[in-house]
């Protein structure tokens, strides 16, 4: 009997580890985890920090208008010539990051007068293919129905794997297709990708203001917050190993003490 509930919850636990896969990561201000506000790249007091604002957690990524990058991968290869910046950041192939998802929520201050009040988040996948730089990019706008589909300002939108992205290099706003799609379509799959940023802009008024939090991407879910959680906390596939554990030893003793001894 011993030998039958360790081999249930072995198996428990691979079917749990293979459930929730991703490795998660957590950014806070004084461990930044390799993301960063590219100073550059914001423009009419963009900027981003991480605040208390919270989708779970304590805290998520607080982006300003007018434009704001806050970025993962550094400026390496994210902006200009890969032959004269160094080489390419390298986060993986694209075809690993068909899991993307992320929560998002417009602030209930943000304004943008000349535009939808829901204007402003994106996010942006940089890739390579050789030397040539491309970007896949989620906008609001663009998905179906539009703003109208979005949550109201002040609640978290959480997308999923069937969020659409536009190919930013034929202008074609109106191709959207999932990551998976792009990927097995177009052939991407073995493309670097040099970067992930998130923030708003551009152009449209210093007042916009969104907040990104779980973002999962190539196998790894980055949660932000303010300070380090105080106690572990088990993720997911952990809480589904222990209660079928429980459940499988419970199950084993009822059974036990159910036989009747002549």
């Amino acid at each position: 009997m011993n030998r039958l509930i360790a081999t249930l919850l072995i198996s428990t636990a691979v079917f749990a580890s293979s459930a929730y896969s991703q490795t998660v990561v957590h950014v806070t201000p004084d461990q930044m985890q390799g993301w960063s506000d590219v100073a550059t790249e914001n423009s009419n007091g963009g900027r981003a920090e991480i605040t208390g604002v919270s989708y779970d957690g304590n805290g998520s990524v607080a982006a300003h208008g007018d434009r704001d990058r806050f970025v993962l991968g550094g400026l390496v290869g994210l902006y200009g010539n890969p032959n004269t910046d160094g080489g390419i950041n390298n986060l993986g192939p694209l075809s690993t990051f068909t899991d993307l998802s992320f929560s998002y929520m417009v602030d209930p201050l943000s304004t943008s007068p000349n535009v939808n009040a829901l204007y402003g988040p994106a996010l942006r996948i940089v890739f390579y293919q050789g030397l040539v730089k491309d970007e896949l990019v989620f906008e609001q706008a663009y998905q179906a129905g539009g703003y109208s589909s979005a949550a109201a300002q002040g609640t978290w939108n959480v997308t999923n794997t069937n969020s659409t992205f536009y190919l930013k290099s034929n202008g074609h706003e109106n191709t959207q297709m999932t990551m998976a799609d792009w990927v097995s379509s177009k052939g991407f799959g073995d493309a670097k990708v040099g970067g992930i940023y998130v923030g708003v802009g551009s152009g449209v008024g210093p007042d916009v203001f969104v907040h990104y939090d779980n973002i999962i991407a190539g196998g790894t879910e980055y949660k932000f917050d303010l300070s380090a959680a105080s106690g572990a906390v088990p993720e997911p596939a952990s809480w589904a190993l222990m209660i079928c554990g429980f459940g499988f030893v419970g199950a084993s003793m009822r059974r036990r003490s159910s036989v009747v001894t002549a």
